[in-house]
């Protein structure tokens, strides 16, 4: 029974590490909005889902303050390339929260879309309903290209 019994806890956390983004694992990154199921239809509190095509106002980058170093380095290339993005786009204001110390914060973001792999990308609409959302490592163009297709 005892060799039964290791190999099932074995396997369990076989099948549980499959589930966590793995450290330096690039399979989950750049995920857009779509790959990551919802969970829950928008409440009174979390606006709905914006029409397509609409304008960024707004972006939201939830990330995490204490994390491995492989995930601080994601997060910081991401963060990098959304400020080379934005380059020109003044008017778009950025406001960064770390979902894993300041919860509160970031669980309006994260209800709207659950956040998979840090850092998550929330482009708004000037209502503040989600116009997309992308998440993990993120080129300069991967982002660009969602000013430029919700441009006005």
């Amino acid at each position: 029974m005892g060799i039964h019994r290791s190999a099932l806890v074995v396997a369990w956390l076989a099948l549980a590490a499959l589930a966590l983004p793995a450290c330096g694992g690039g399979s989950d990154a750049g995920t857009a909005a779509a790959d990551v199921p919802a969970t829950d239809a928008p409440t009174a509190d979390t606006p709905a889902p914006a029409e397509a095509g609409k304008p960024v106002a707004r972006i939201v980058f939830v990330d995490q303050e204490e994390c491995c170093e492989c995930t601080a380095k994601r997060i910081d290339g991401t963060w990098a390339a959304l400020q080379l993005a934005l380059e020109g786009n003044d008017g778009i204001p950025v406001e960064r929260i770390h979902g894993d110390t300041q919860e509160a914060q970031a669980k309006p973001f994260t209800d709207m879309r659950p956040l998979m792999v840090a850092p998550g990308v929330y482009f708004l609409d000037a209502d503040g309903a989600l116009v997309e959302m992308l998440q993990g490592e993120l080129t300069e163009s991967q982002i660009a290209a969602q000013l430029t297709v919700n441009a006005s």
